[in-house]
């Protein structure tokens, strides 16, 4: 039985947090996946859904942007939703700004 509690993973569409997100679903909780947005978001949730039983619930936002964390925060409360977890991975893979700033000081 799953969880009243939902588990947040951003950057959930793919690479780390696709798998983050099917391993949470396995244990039965319920998730808030975050990613940009896209097709592939809903396609994980949609495949979540059918093979675990759980409530999945997909937020498009590109957490680059300025106010977009704190847009989410405001969704999620919005929608009464209790979290206990959150996996922040969104922006994990992107190391080109770092590659690049650390260079030029070279």
């Amino acid at each position: 039985m799953p969880s009243p509690f939902y588990t947040i993973i951003t950057g959930a569409s793919e690479g780390f947090g696709k798998a983050l997100s099917t391993e949470c679903a396995r244990r039965n909780m319920n998730l808030i996946l975050v990613a940009l947005p896209g097709i592939e978001l809903h396609q994980l949730a949609t495949t979540i859904r059918k093979q675990f039983y759980v409530d999945v619930l997909c937020i498009e936002k590109d957490l680059c942007e300025e106010n977009s964390c704190q847009e989410l925060f405001n969704e999620v409360k919005a929608m009464g939703l209790r979290v206990n977890m959150l996996f922040n991975n969104a922006g994990i893979g992107s190391t080109e700004f770092f590659r690049r700033s650390i260079c030029q000081h070279l």
